[in-house]
């Protein structure tokens, strides 16, 4: 799966796109509880303050196997960052997203123009 790093880090309304790189602290810790936490730039979505979703390893591995076996047409219940949109094979002929928060839309939606994703 790829990360989304061509995000831009930005602000519009109450989401916010920002990104940093774990310590070897935070990857050394994680490690401990038996999750895998890589030493690279990390982008996050905000909303509100609060941390929505992220390219981290675990949100990578979660939606990975959907991602394989995607194909013909997709719903897809809120935008995120657009993890999924990225990482979706050419056998997916349409993508619907489903999202309620017109911040995100208007802050990640226009990184994924495409006449098979409809936001």
């Amino acid at each position: 799966m790829n990360t989304v790093e061509h995000l831009p880090t930005a602000t519009i309304g109450s989401a916010r796109i920002d990104r940093r790189t774990p310590s070897q602290f935070d990857c050394m810790r994680e490690a401990i509880h038996g999750r895998r936490l890589s030493p690279r730039p990390i982008t996050m979505l905000f909303v509100n303050g609060n941390l929505m979703m992220s390219d981290g390893d675990d949100e990578l591995r979660s939606n990975a196997e959907f991602c394989i076996r995607a194909n013909g047409r997709v719903l897809i219940a809120g935008l995120g960052l657009g993890l999924i949109l990225h990482n979706l094979p050419d056998a997916v002929t349409h993508v619907t997203v489903v999202e309620k928060n017109p911040d995100i839309i208007s802050l990640v939606g226009p990184y994924y123009i495409s006449d098979r994703i409809e936001i």
